[in-house]
């Protein structure tokens, strides 16, 4: 029993918590790294700066906990809900990620890189600014209502991942790998996808005005009723790719992209392509 405690830089590296609580404890610049959590009792503790470098959650409800700059390096979160939560600073770089779910709630400038996120989502969950370098996705879902606004992907891998009606404006994703992704009717305006592998990925209505391909690879993939209006496509490889009904404009820029057996009928009245 550890409710009302408080631990300012205080050393619990590899502590079992399994079944402790900790409610209403005062956690400041401590250390929790190695530490094991499951049934944990958590409601209204504060974690301000603290450590939880290879740290391992399972199966655990984030509700009325506060996280604030606090590192989960190498941690391993399994089954885990961050539930109506403003989470500042949170940096999860190498993390591995299952089944975790971000519900509504707020992550400033939050940090995966290199992290691993299988069957993971944010719902109703505003993650702008969040950086996802090098990291995976594998089946994971940013449900319709959640923003990552400026977020970057640069290098990462979605595979089989949805972000259907996901806000994305001013995101990068240069040089990211989407392999059987869904970003259907998202929101990409001015979004980065510069030498992206995107074949074979679903953008059925989504916004790319503005947005940057240049030289990514768009092979078989389905823009069908997408907006291109600014879309800059040099050098893009759009074989075989769908902008049948695709808004494009005169300033949609497809100098020296590679154009062969493109799909662009049928068209929308008054469009050009």
């Amino acid at each position: 029993m550890l409710a009302r405690t408080e631990l300012h830089n205080t050393s619990l590296c590899g502590c079992n918590f399994e079944n402790a609580s900790l409610a209403l404890a005062q956690c400041c610049y401590s250390d929790f790294s190695r530490a094991h959590f499951k049934d944990t009792q958590l409601q209204e503790a504060l974690f301000d700066h603290c450590t939880f470098a290879e740290a391992t959650f399972t199966e655990l409800l984030f509700r009325e906990t506060w996280f604030t700059q606090c590192g989960f390096h190498r941690a391993t979160l399994n089954a885990c809900i961050f539930m109506e939560l403003s989470l500042p600073g949170l940096d999860f770089s190498d993390a591995k990620l299952t089944k975790t779910t971000f519900l509504k709630s707020t992550l400033e400038r939050a940090t995966f890189n290199g992290a691993l996120l299988d069957s993971c989502s944010w719902v109703e969950t505003q993650a702008n600014e969040a950086r996802f370098t090098g990291a995976t996705w594998l089946t994971s879902a940013v449900a319709s209502g959640s923003s990552m606004n400026s977020a970057d992907f640069t290098q990462a891998t979605l595979r089989q991942s949805n972000l259907r009606q996901a806000s994305l404006i001013g995101a990068v994703f240069a040089l990211a790998k989407l392999e059987n992704s869904d970003l259907s009717e998202a929101d990409c305006q001015q979004t980065n996808f510069q030498r992206a592998n995107l074949a074979g990925s679903l953008f059925v209505r989504t916004d790319f005005r503005e947005a940057n391909f240049t030289d990514a690879n768009l092979i078989g993939a389905l823009l069908q009723k997408s907006q291109l209006g600014g879309a800059n496509f040099r050098g893009a490889n759009l074989f075989r790719a769908d902008l049948s009904q695709a808004f494009t404009s005169n300033t949609t820029q497809l100098d020296g992209a590679w154009t062969k057996r493109i799909k662009i009928l049928p068209k929308r009245d008054g469009e050009i392509v």
